[in-house]
């Protein structure tokens, strides 16, 4: 089990990418890229994958419905895109694990 790098709130920057997403939550790094880009990808609606910017490929269909986080709730995570980067907002970040793990600051 990987532990996690930040000790506190205030040593986050003001956006997270994948990689400190997953050294925040102590997890891989392919877990934070998960994280990100399952909602991404199940947040897309229903139009072709084309119209949304994704190739489809054979090898790796797209999601047919959003994975499912604690406690059986959809996952929300606060995922900002710009341009062609995922980034997270850091309070977004914050309310998201306070929501999902019942604390509160």
């Amino acid at each position: 089990m990987k532990l996690s790098e930040y000790k506190s709130y205030d040593d986050l920057p003001l956006f997270l990418n994948a990689a400190t997403v997953a050294k925040v939550l102590g997890v891989s790094p392919s877990s934070g890229y998960e994280l990100m880009h399952v909602v991404a990808a199940s947040s897309v609606s229903s139009a072709p994958p084309q119209a949304a910017g994704l190739a489809r490929s054979a090898a790796a269909p797209l999601p047919t419905k959003p994975k499912v986080g604690f406690a059986g709730a959809p996952f929300a995570f606060p995922v900002l895109r710009v341009g062609s980067r995922m980034v997270v907002p850091e309070e977004k970040f914050i309310e998201w694990v306070e929501r999902h793990t019942g604390e509160q600051r």
